[in-house]
């Protein structure tokens, strides 16, 4: 089982320049405070960024033209903040340093982890680890103002097992937590050698609600961590099962 956890790094190259107050704040809310440390589990092979996604986001397409999020200048490389406003300017030049220094070395961690998997044991399947904010955030494309989840399960038709599903699913509402599929954020991380095309590459994301372990509207842990990552962790060794258990059928 390999955990793709992309979202959680707050490190900025000292060559870019953000103004302090717009990168604090943008940090604040952006990043997936400790999803390393809350899904990291010992039995799992991972994937982990370079650098914060305000510089580049490995989660979006390559190209602009395929990135619905660009429309709001948060492609692949953010020019804009959370609301709209700008973050900074990046030049053509610079945006292939980046891509050639970040994106890409992750993408192909990211592949060459899932050809070994199917390489070894027939089939791969990916966590997609992400935390999101209590409240939405200007930037998000939203159609409705309904309460936020405990926990957002983010399945593909073609790489999310209804089996997985239903795992994940029974195991969260088991615990008292409200979950929603695809709601409010939708799909997974498949690499693009396999999307669509391989079904031994199974692949699920799960969302936190940050409310669930941090102090209101800080990146400080609240008492709950500890009892939330034992939580999940028990719930990467069910799937670890599962997968073991699939590749044996």
């Amino acid at each position: 089982m390999i955990l793709n956890i992309p979202h959680y790094s707050t490190f900025i190259p000292n060559d870019i320049y953000i103004p302090s107050d717009i990168l604090a704040e943008n940090l604040l809310f952006m990043t997936d405070w400790y999803t390393n440390e809350l899904f990291d589990h010992n039995l799992c092979e991972s994937v982990h960024p370079y650098v914060s996604r305000l510089i580049v986001d490995t989660e979006r397409f390559e190209r602009d033209e395929d990135e619905i999020m660009s429309t709001v200048g948060m492609g692949v490389c953010y020019r804009k903040t959370y609301n709209g406003n700008i973050l900074r300017h990046v030049s053509k030049a610079e945006r292939l340093l980046l891509l050639d220094s970040y994106y890409y070395p992750y993408h192909r961690r990211l592949t060459e982890l899932v050809d070994k998997e199917i390489t070894k044991r027939g089939s791969s399947l990916i966590i997609d680890c992400h935390s999101f904010y209590p409240k939405m955030l200007e930037y998000e494309r939203y159609t409705t103002n309904a309460i936020r989840p405990n926990i957002c399960i983010g399945i593909d038709s073609y790489h999310t097992p209804k089996a997985l599903l239903n795992i994940i699913v029974s195991y969260f509402s088991s615990l008292g937590f409200h979950t929603e599929i695809n709601s409010p954020y939708s799909g997974t991380i498949v690499p693009i050698k396999h999307y669509q095309k391989d079904k031994r590459v199974r692949s699920v994301m799960i969302e936190i609600n940050r409310a669930l372990y941090l102090k209101e509207g800080t990146n400080i842990k609240s008492s709950n961590f500890n009892l939330l990552k034992e939580i999940i962790s028990r719930l990467e060794l069910i799937l670890l099962d599962y997968e073991c258990t699939t590749n044996k059928s």
